[in-house]
């Protein structure tokens, strides 16, 4: 539910860049630009969600079963309820921060 509803923002990230950036003429710099920046969010995500879990394995002394860590749902929770609500802090205050266009490229 999470990432479906997340999911449409991607056309107004978009639409956004190419306005914003229009006066500089650099609207497909932008959109590269705005491209990697989804692309590298799944792997930052991947890396920060692993170490909150790690971390999370260490504080409650976690066991190892040949060598392997094993992750109870706890650490998941742990990990998810630390990224989620920060993305969307984050998703707010961006959001509070733009300035409407009215359509008009800026």
């Amino acid at each position: 539910v999470i990432a479906g509803s997340g999911g449409g923002n991607n056309s107004i990230i978009f639409t956004l860049a190419r306005e914003y950036n229009t006066s500089n003429k650099c609207e497909e710099t932008a959109t590269g630009f705005i491209n990697a920046l989804n692309l590298s969010a799944g792997l930052i995500s991947q890396y920060v969600i692993g170490y909150l879990m790690d971390y999370h394995w260490r504080s409650r002394d976690g066991i190892n079963i040949n060598g392997e860590r094993v992750y109870i749902l706890e650490d998941y929770n742990f990990a998810f309820s630390c990224v989620i609500p920060t993305c969307l802090f984050i998703a707010i205050i961006t959001t509070l921060l733009l300035k409407e266009t009215h359509g008009r490229n800026l």
